[in-house]
């Protein structure tokens, strides 16, 4: 190609590529904190999901992680009091309740009743109750929920058998779960634990879920006063000190749980921990890492009284859990356009087409390299509904333990909405690492 011809293609590839650009820049833009940004084989679906909704409302949207988590509060709370906040914001459902009560992120019940018989309309009937009482505040809709999860028992049948036990032995109250533990529990010479049956703060339980199965509350219904010192949760405390006294205290519980590793060597999977009370997402190692493993997920074991359902437990659901989960908020001075554009993203996001492009990205991705898809539960039913369908792998013993945990949803707790929201689960916290 000669130099004049040469010259001219360069030129007019810049001038194409300076208009592209600048066509791009010209679109509305939506600015995102919460999500991941580096992208990896495990961001995949949400960046499929991304492409979809620029494309279908002919917008820019950039993410940006703003620290660890996803999420810098002090960089947040900056930028909301400066005016320049993002568009729209991924947020823990457990703080939004603080975040409100300084007013800084807006209500969002207008959109909410504006759209609510439009398509992918939000609508509250369509969300466990849980997800959408965390993102309320003094009567005000601050969140729209996006993901959740919740907690069950995990049963390691192999260590069940190998120990002499009946594999189909499942604990459904506290004794029988006592029981099961110290049997299976074993030591050497010294006495050190070489296997351990059940931990009661281990895995993802927290004081919260033996507190709320023995009818405990930690906060008085307007979110003002802590009631963490009530009887009921005395008597949960009690026992999870009791079963560490009985696995031969702290000292030694913890010098066993420092030889442990996570992963591919999670105790549980390696046969070190036979039972243990741990989230959905634990799932996702178990067709990662062990997908031959022979196990089962059951509701966590209550007090017995409960399962009885006598006393102050009767008409109660006889098995519980508790939820989390993350969800998206608009922050204060977000208007006009803006708000429109970040409002037509939360409803995309928690659709059930929004969430089918993302997972058909994300299980084509994982199966080309030879990895299992297993989907988190979306705090919408519908969407969960649908996902579970098409999306949960096939194999009997994930899809019978993911039927556990949407099972339990209708009945999951979830921690207080208050102001003082991380300052109680801290004191909590406390509590546990006093009693033992």
């Amino acid at each position: 190609m000669r130099p004049i011809a040469l010259a001219f293609c360069l030129l007019f590839l810049i001038c194409a590529f300076a208009r592209a650009s600048s066509a791009k820049s010209d679109l509305p833009t939506l600015t995102i904190w919460g999500p991941e940004v580096e992208k990896s084989l495990d961001t995949i679906g949400f960046d499929a999901e991304v492409a979809a909704f620029e494309k279908k409302y002919n917008c820019r949207v950039r993410r940006l992680n703003m620290g660890a988590g996803g999420m810098d509060p002090q960089k947040l709370s900056t930028a909301i009091a400066g005016r320049v906040p993002p568009t729209l914001v991924r947020q823990d459902r457990f703080t939004v309740g603080d975040w409100a009560s300084r007013g800084a992120f807006q209500p969002l019940d207008d959109l909410i009743a504006r759209d609510r018989n439009k398509p992918n309309g939000v609508r509250r009937e369509d969300y466990y109750p849980a997800c959408w009482d965390e993102a309320v505040y003094q009567g005000k809709v601050y969140a729209i929920p996006d993901t959740t999860d919740n907690r069950a028992l995990y049963i390691n049948r192999d260590f069940l058998r190998k120990a002499g036990m009946d594999p189909n032995r499942v604990p459904r109250d506290w004794d029988e779960l006592r029981e099961m533990a110290l049997a299976l529990t074993t030591r050497n010479q010294r006495g050190d634990l070489t296997k351990v049956g059940f931990m009661p703060i281990f895995g993802n339980v927290w004081l919260y879920m033996y507190s709320w199965q023995n009818g405990g509350e930690f906060m008085s219904p307007d979110g003002r006063t802590c009631t963490l010192n009530n009887p009921y949760t005395e008597e949960a405390l009690k026992w999870i000190a009791g079963l560490y006294k009985d696995l031969g205290g702290l000292e030694r519980v913890d010098a066993f749980n420092s030889t442990l590793r996570g992963a591919e060597l999670d105790p549980f999977l390696i046969g070190k921990v036979g039972m243990k009370v741990d989230g959905n997402w634990f799932l996702s190692g178990i067709a990662r890492y062990a997908p031959a493993l022979d196990f089962v997920v059951v509701p966590a074991p209550v007090p017995a009284a409960r399962l009885r359902g006598e006393g102050r437990f009767a008409g109660q659901p006889t098995f519980i859990t508790w939820s989390g989960g993350f969800s998206w908020v608009i922050p204060r001075g977000i208007s006009g356009e803006e708000r429109e554009l970040a409002w037509k993203f939360i409803k995309y996001d928690t659709s059930i087409e929004g969430q089918w492009i993302n997972y058909t990205a994300q299980r084509e991705a994982y199966r080309k390299v030879g990895r299992l898809n297993v989907p988190n539960m979306r705090a919408n039913r519908k969407v969960t509904e649908a996902l579970f369908k098409e999306f949960v792998p096939k194999r009997p013993r994930i899809r019978a333990a993911m039927k556990t945990f949407v099972d339990l949803m209708p009945n999951s707790r979830y921690r207080p909405v208050t102001f003082v929201g991380q300052r109680l689960w801290d004191e909590h916290a406390r509590a546990v690492d006093l009693a033992l």
